[in-house]
């Protein structure tokens, strides 16, 4: 049964990972077309953080929906190829800031180091905030020199005062958050798109070799790996000594964070036809009241009891979900997007669910040509969209409206 939806899988895939830089050369001469990542939004202190699609990072007040600053743009530049000059353009990212703080304990005065990794260069960069004004260059990067070995696609990940994160060569990298040394770094020999995810002293990321690994946050040793049935995409989420992760062969796995041996496995042997996932898992998945939401790119949001893995509800809202909800006290909300790389196809819906009863709000939907990929974020009741677009909306989960709030254009921003 799942080979009929071989198909299906690739064209998903394929759009989702389509948000690439493209370099053309004709003989009307060379145009280059950047095509947009998803990075989220983290808040730090009061302070909203966020990337825009245009290579820089902004610092946002969500109390009074004002612009602090804006960091000096980031670009990269291809190589040009076919006869095309090298040319430079803004930086990509996939990978949502995140921030860690220093307080001058003399003058009370908090500088916050925002930490962002660059999609085509696989770079970690490291600029500061002080007193609402961003460095003129970055603090700290990662590789001193020259460039990363892979590409970053994959969110980077800040616990034990450290930085962790993947490159798509297949390599693991912890450094200090302090000024991005390199404590050290595992080989897995696969490609890597998943975001680490840390609990204690453990490491767990998926590969596309189909294992999820832990590894030993001290020095990167395996304590283990579990061979899934499909390649891992998906950041695994860890609770209750358990991490549960889906794979790219639509199963979804939960396994003992000591052992790394198989708790369950959805679908089951006994799972009715009509609840068996017809695509992958790419979105995070998050827990509420012992249940995890696992949404999927069919348009399906899985909820499982984490325990035993049986479906507790099978919710349907139609179309694919690739942006990692947010949970808001016992509410989840989620975006869906039609994926179609014709603009005018794009549609995006967010919807917001109740873990009382399961139930499913009044479709809030986003204005025609607008598609999500980035994940929500949150700030009390407030949520945050991020669009393909590059467009900023907010929607209050306390008084849903109908449609969300736009916010910025996060292009025009200077």
């Amino acid at each position: 049964m799942k080979n009929k939806h071989k198909l299906i899988l690739i064209i998903s895939g394929a759009v989702l990972a389509g948000t690439l830089l493209l370099t053309s050369c004709s003989p009307l001469g060379c145009a280059t077309t950047i095509l947009r990542g998803w990075p989220g939004g983290t808040l730090d202190n009061g302070t909203l953080f966020l990337a825009s699609m245009n290579g820089k990072i902004i610092a946002v007040n969500p109390s009074t929906n004002t612009v602090i600053g804006t960091s000096p743009q980031l670009t990269t530049t291809s190589s040009g190829g076919l006869g095309c000059a090298p040319s430079s353009s803004p930086m990509s990212f996939y990978t949502t800031p995140v921030v860690s703080d220093i307080t001058d304990q003399s003058t009370g005065v908090l500088t916050q180091i925002v930490y962002i990794g660059g999609w085509k260069n696989g770079i970690i960069y490291a600029y500061t905030l002080k007193d609402g004004v961003w460095s003129t260059a970055p603090e700290y990067v990662y590789p001193r020199q020259g460039i990363g070995t892979g590409d970053i696609v994959g969110n980077i990940t800040l616990a034990n005062n450290s930085i962790y994160f993947a490159t798509s060569d297949g390599t693991v990298y912890a450094l200090t958050a302090t000024d991005l040394t390199l404590e050290w770094s595992k080989k897995i020999d696969t490609k890597i798109w998943s975001a680490p995810a840390v609990d204690g002293n453990t490491l767990f990321i998926g590969c596309f070799n189909k294992n999820l690994y832990a590894l030993n946050t001290t020095d990167g040793s395996e304590k283990w790996h579990y061979q899934a049935a499909g390649a891992i995409n998906s950041t695994p989420v860890v609770a209750n000594n358990t991490v549960y992760v889906g794979d790219y062969d639509r199963d979804f796995y939960a396994i003992d964070t000591n052992s790394g041996k198989l708790i369950w496995k959805f679908p089951a042997a006994d799972t009715a036809t009509e609840n068996i996932p017809e695509n992958f898992f790419w979105a995070e998945p998050v827990v509420v009241n012992g249940v995890i939401y696992a949404p999927n790119l069919d348009g399906h949001v899985y909820a499982l009891d984490t325990a035993t893995g049986k479906l507790v509800k099978d919710i349907s809202l139609g179309s694919s979900i690739s942006s990692s909800p947010v949970v808001i006290g016992n509410k989840i909300v989620v975006a869906t997007s039609v994926a179609s790389y014709a603009e005018s196809k794009q549609k995006a819906t967010v919807y917001i669910i109740d873990a009382s009863d399961y139930s499913v709000s009044v479709p809030i939907e986003l204005p025609l040509h607008e598609a999500v990929n980035a994940p929500l974020f949150a700030d009390g009741n407030i949520v945050y969209v991020h669009t393909y677009k590059d467009n900023l909306y907010s929607i209050n989960t306390a008084a849903p409206q109908t449609q969300p709030t736009l916010l910025f254009d996060l292009n025009t921003l200077k």
